[in-house]
């Protein structure tokens, strides 16, 4: 049997404006409003939210699980984090934040990125060739989606097309971090699902990118 609980004199944001005291009941599921036979908390008049999702983290433990839920989100975006296993066991943790994540992401050898101490070998992709055999070790390992690390110097932009090709393959999102004009460009030119930050060398207006939209 389904628990059933009913939240009392709670006053729920549609998205524009906080509504009267009212209860919501949550039975599996679905929500509805009879509350008969269900488990009643009091809301005091506080404000009922839907989950916040967190669209760019980094997830460092168990902790940071602990921290979001803490604060509402419900689900989270994991932005690279590796070893696989680590992000495995951070996966389906009851009564704390669902997490999606890219493991790994893709950078070139000599980019800042891959300076990082621990940054793993195999999210180093050399040129095109290399694209579909690091998609591949990615779906492999649970990826929900494919991150490349745009930096300059950094994969070129064969590399990053075929990365992203190699993705929609496997039916897979990708995910570019751009944070210079060039990179962005080169994001958009890829046909990158998404990109992370933004340009902060030069403005990227409409009119700027009206040749890459």
């Amino acid at each position: 049997m389904l628990e059933k609980t009913a939240l009392t004199n709670v006053r729920v944001f549609d998205g524009h404006r906080l509504l009267e005291p009212d209860t919501v009941v949550i039975e599996g599921e679905l929500i509805g409003t009879d509350k008969s036979g269900a488990r009643v908390i009091e809301g005091r008049g506080a404000a009922l939210l839907p989950g916040l999702i967190d669209a760019h983290i980094h997830l460092s433990g168990v902790d940071t699980l602990e921290k979001l839920s803490a604060f509402g989100v419900t689900t989270a975006l994991d932005m690279a984090t590796w070893p696989s296993a680590l992000v495995d066991s951070l996966r389906g943790r009851a009564g704390l934040t669902d997490i999606r994540s890219c493991g790994t992401p893709a950078t070139s050898p000599g980019s800042s990125h891959s300076r990082i101490p621990t940054f793993p070998e195999s999210g180093l992709v050399v040129g095109p060739s290399e694209a579909a055999r690091f998609v591949a070790d990615r779906v492999a390992e649970g990826a929900d989606y494919i991150k490349i690390i745009a930096d300059v110097p950094g994969p070129e932009q064969a590399t990053m097309n075929a990365i992203v090709a190699a993705a929609r393959e496997h039916g897979k999102l990708t995910i570019v971090h751009a944070s210079s004009f060039t990179t962005f460009r080169m994001a958009l030119e890829a046909g990158a699902d998404m990109i992370t930050h933004a340009p902060r060398d030069r403005p990227s207006t409409k009119r700027r990118w009206a040749g890459c939209w």
